[in-house]
């Protein structure tokens, strides 16, 4: 049985600061046959949204999404890194692929996004984390779920 992704289109709003630096954020999701969408990789702007979270959604008449809501989170975690005063984007990267994580990239601005799935502690979290903050990049937890281990995975 062949999987069907769809691009699902978030409009952003762009404070006065000028953050988000974009409009929008496409985000890749698996298409059930109910309507609902499964996210597939970690967003980069939308909050509380996390890979495998199954959401619905109400799209506008162009196609980008109006409105969304959980039908299911998952127990996976998301995470925003900005490289701030960091010397090296893949540095800090580094920290969570350690840990089995998966990481969305945006180069171009010095941002990427961690997928922390189930199977990592929060203390393991945690200690990733604290070594991005020493080493000079931004870190902000934007959907944080630990229902899984507590082990030190």
């Amino acid at each position: 049985m062949e999987i069907r992704t769809q691009n699902l289109l978030f409009p952003l709003v762009v404070d006065a600061a000028g953050w988000p630096p974009v409009g929008s954020e496409s985000i890749p999701a698996e298409v059930h046959t109910n309507g609902n969408f499964s996210i597939v990789k970690p967003p980069l702007f939308v909050k509380d949204l996390s890979v495998c979270d199954r959401i619905s959604v109400e799209f506008d008449d162009r196609g980008a999404v109006r409105s969304w809501k959980h039908v299911q989170r998952s127990g996976n975690s998301t995470v925003w890194v900005l490289q701030g005063a960091a010397s090296n984007l893949d540095e800090l990267a580094s920290h969570f692929l350690e840990l089995r994580c998966n990481i969305e990239r945006f180069s171009e601005i010095g941002l990427f996004s961690v997928d922390v799935p189930p199977h990592v502690s929060e203390p393991a979290l945690d200690r990733m984390i604290d070594k991005c903050k020493a080493d000079g990049g931004y870190v902000a937890v934007p959907a944080f779920r630990f229902v899984g281990p507590t082990s030190n995975a």
